[in-house]
Order: C-alpha cells, then structure tokens, then sequence
C-alpha cells in the first residue's frame, strides 16, 4: 500500500472537525491501510485521517498489541483520575508537549468490518485514543500542552510517537512489542532542559520561557472565572515566574449569601502566587503594586474589567488578552454563548495585544475551530480555554522572540457579544428547530434555556434534531424517541433529551412525562417565526 505525505501543522485540514463516515466501503478500508503503512513508515503508534489530509472520522493505533481500525470513534466514558505525560506529533515534528489527559477513558467505534466495538483504554491506550480523537475534532496537542519543549536534536527519531508519550505500563517504550519505534505524538523520553516541569515556580523553566538573558520570564496575571484558570496553569507549568495575580473581589454567593472567591483566585492560592483582590484597576495604588513587579508580560483571561493604559503599558514585552472568537467578530463579555446562538459553525481564539477599546487590539495570534453541531456552551468554553492557554504560550515566545505577527483590527465588520437581555433564555417553539436547538445548547448548561408546561417553569439542559417534519402545533408533544421527548417545533420536531424542572431535580424527557398526560397542554406558548428577534 502506499505511503501518505503527513500533514503539518499549517495544514488547514488540521484544524477543521472531520466527517462522519456514513459507510465502511472499500475505499475507506482502503483509506485505513494506507493510514497503517504511513504510520508504520513513521514509527508511529497512532495516526488520525486529517494528518494524511482526508478529513474522516478514521484513526488507527498499534501500542504493541497489534493494529487497530477505528472508524467514528468516540469517548463514551472517561476517569476522573488523570495523568501528565509528554506528547509529540508526527504534525508537529521536533516538538513535544507535556498533556493532562483521562487515566482511562472508553471508546464506541466501528472496525474495518463495519462491526461495532468497545475499547476499555487504560495508560498508553487511553492516551493515544484521546489523542487521536483530539485531531478528528481539530485540536492538537499544542491545545492542550502547558509545556511545550524542542526535541534534542541527538534525541533518535524513534524516541518519539504521535499523541502517546512516556512509556507503557510494562515499562518498555511505546512500540518496542511489535518492533516499531514510538512515532506519531508523545515522547518517552523527557528533554534535559525541561526536566521537572511541574516545579511550579522551580528555576528549571523551558527553554522557549527565558528571556534572552536566560532569566525565566515574569508575569503578572489578571483573569476571573473557569475559563481562565488553564491560562494561568500553563504559565506556572511552563516555568513562566507569575509574580501577582489580579482577580475580581470575592461574592456573595447562595441563599446565604456567603462570600465566594473566583477560580483564578482558588487556582492561585493552590499554586502558591500571591493574589490581588480588585475592584478598580484605575486605583493608582493597584497600579503601583503591578508596577513595582516589573513584569515581562501582564497577560489578561476573562478579567471582567476594562485595563487602563497606564497598566497596559507597564511590562516589559506585552500585554496580552486572550478572548474566545474570531476578531473582530464577537467583542464582548459573551462570545462564546452568543457564537452558538447564532448558529455559527466556526469559531476560534484570538490572541491581542490589549488596548483600551474593548477587545480592539492587535492580533498577535488567531487559531479557528470548528463548533460541533450538538457541542453546548460549557463544552465549547472550556476546549476555548485549554485552546487559549497553549496558544497564550506560543504568543508570548513570539512577542520576546521578535517573530510576532501585529495585524490592525477591521473595525468595520466587528460585532458585539453582549450579555442575555430579559427573556432571551425562553424558548420559543415557534421557531424553527435548529434555532431551538442553538438556543439549549448556546445556554447549556447555565443559565439554562426555559419554558413551561402545565404552569411549571422547566429548564430545558439538552435537545437534539429529528429531522422528522412537525406533526402539531408548535409546542405540542408528539411522543417519545427512547427517553427523549419529542416536541413539535415551526418545521420538524426536536428531541428533549434532559430537562430540569423547578424544585426538582434533572431528568430524562421521558421520564419527565411519567405520571402526565399530553392534554394537560403545551410547552410554552406558540410563537410565529415573524415575533423572531435577532441577536
């Protein structure tokens, strides 16, 4: 068979989510081998469709146990115990990164044969499988890297392998059982220069994190909420020395009103970096404080407040601010919900040089991604957040390396990203289903998209399209689809996957109309599509 050209890392295909394969024809299994021989060729234990430019949800492993065939994979199942080891990439050639991924993870596929199978993946198993599935979804390992390293150029090629790195639980190196060396994405070995890479604050900083005196590189780091945490993370596992971090003032929080810290500060306060409550970056003591650390970098992650100039112009380097859209589209507080929302099937993580204006800076660095047609809003988020936090990283050597890219904003087809306005968060079934669909997830899984059925207020967590036209009256059920509820929209029917009703707790849709009847009425009122607003 023969052997495919991979792709590199600058490859489009890279980065787009692949297809579902409808068949297992003769020319995918053609594909499958072919993939095997190029992987082979590569000392590879793993390779994902997209790498050979075919984008396919098809992926092939052999860790020593022979070859497998994946076609459609997905992770059913995953641990809650994780592990860190060192990837590489046959897409990334001459790098690799240190990658926190699932102990164990189970994966639903198809084989060669079209036969359906279960993969119970522990160690380096589970890793390559995570990996893999990651290119099928346009992520690489650089997304999710907190430290990334050059490969010693006397390391041998067969050191390194795609998307599976340290060695396998019998000890011997991945590959070593069937002959092959470690090929396609993590590396067995770790590099001399980043040798204790979880010292947080240690002194043995990558290489690619000192500045050009061979100092490690400082920051100070401003950000609030979830999303900002795997920024902070990365730099603390990088070996960047976070001087301060700045967040917003604890909150009152419950019924109790007791007062809540952000995750960036509960993150800070694990990792031993001293935090700055503030509630306005314009104090001229505040500023004083960043000031007097003399920073390389102030980096900025969902900070929840405009940035002064006098601060912005305080490191040494750069200020930067990661923001989870393609810019100029979607400035604002609210990009990601509101990219769902409109139903946009692409979106990305920009990388700015902070300015003033809101989220109007130059573009150091811009990666897209794809936006899954069922992916809600917390998913989409936080692959964001690990995807910002690894291309953080790679901004800042850039910026302190002088290769760094500075491109102006068009200001003329920017949008805004503004927060839900009273009512945005109900459902309104007259619509047709996709823009139900994009409402649930878009606001999945808070606040939470609403109705009502029987004068109870519900909260609807998780739909998914029919295609099976309306048979009712929008709003109506028109029965059950397994433990979905099927609701009639403007064109076809939905299926309530899971709702959580008022004073209850979550549950299925059908199990959420066991005791009721249909003829107590409708979800929601009907609305025609032309009452439809835009956002």
């Amino acid at each position: 068979m023969p052997v495919v050209d991979i792709q590199c890392f600058d490859s489009p295909v890279l980065r787009k989510k692949a297809k579902k394969v409808t068949r297992v024809n003769k020319a995918i299994k053609k594909t499958l081998q072919d993939m095997l021989d190029t992987m082979r060729e590569a000392n590879g234990v793993g390779l994902a469709a997209p790498q050979i430019g075919i984008s396919k949800r098809l992926v092939v492993l052999d860790v020593g146990d022979g070859p497998r065939f994946l076609v459609n994979p997905e992770i059913t199942a995953r641990s809650a115990e994780t592990e860190v080891q060192w990837e590489g990439c046959l897409s990334w050639p001459g790098y690799i990164g240190e990658v926190e991924r699932s102990a164990s993870v189970t994966v639903k596929a198809l084989d060669e044969a079209g036969r359906e199978v279960w993969i119970e993946g522990e160690g380096l198993l589970a890793r390559c499988l995570q990996h893999e599935i990651d290119h099928l979804d346009g992520i690489l390992f650089i997304d999710r890297a907190t430290t990334i390293s050059e490969v010693p150029k006397e390391t041998p090629e067969e050191d390194e392998f795609e998307a599976e790195g340290a060695e396998g639980e019998s000890g011997q190196k991945p590959g070593e059982a069937s002959g092959q060396g470690a090929g396609d994405e993590v590396s067995a070995e770790t590099p001399e220069k980043a040798e204790d890479p979880h010292g947080a604050q240690g002194p043995e900083a990558s290489e690619s994190q000192r500045d050009r005196e061979g100092r490690p590189l400082t920051a100070v780091f401003m950000g609030s909420p979830e999303f900002a945490v795997p920024s902070l993370e990365a730099l603390v596992k990088a070996g960047v020395k976070v001087r301060l971090v700045v967040t917003q003032p604890d909150r009152p929080y419950g019924r109790k009103r007791i007062p809540k810290p952000t995750p960036v500060k509960s993150a800070a306060e694990k990792l031993g970096i001293p935090v700055l409550c503030c509630e306005n970056l314009k104090d001229e003591n505040v500023q004083d404080q960043i000031a007097a650390i003399a920073p390389d970098f102030i980096t900025v992650v969902a900070f929840g407040q405009k940035v002064p100039q006098a601060v912005i112009d305080i490191p040494r380097y750069a200020c930067l601010n990661v923001h989870p859209s393609l810019l100029p589209k979607y400035r604002g507080g609210n990009p990601v919900s509101r990219a769902i929302l409109n139903g946009e099937r692409i979106t990305g993580v920009s990388v700015i040089y902070l300015s003033e204006k809101l989220d109007a800076g130059d573009i150091c660095l811009q990666r897209e991604t794809e936006i899954g047609p069922d992916e809600t809003y917390g998913e989409l988020e936080m692959r964001l957040a690990y995807m910002g936090a690894g291309m953080l990283l790679e901004a800042m050597a850039a910026v302190y390396g002088g290769s760094a890219q500075r491109i102006p904003q068009n200001d003329s087809v920017a949008s805004r990203a503004r927060h839900l306005r009273p009512g945005e968060d109900q459902i309104e079934w007259g619509k047709p289903a996709q823009a139900v669909h994009n409402l649930v997830r878009g606001l999945a899984p808070e606040p939470g998209a609403v109705t009502e059925f029987g004068g109870q207020r519900i909260k609807v967590l998780s739909t998914r399209l029919t295609g099976k036209p309306a048979a009712g009256t929008p709003g109506t059920i028109a029965g059950t689809q397994g433990e979905a509820l099927l609701v009639n929209c403007a064109d076809q029917m939905i299926a309530v996957l899971r709702v959580h009703p008022e004073g209850k707790k979550q549950m299925t849709g059908k199990a959420f109309m066991i005791g009721r009847s249909k003829a107590v009425g409708a979800f929601g009122k009907e609305v025609t599509s032309n009452e439809e607003g835009g956002f």
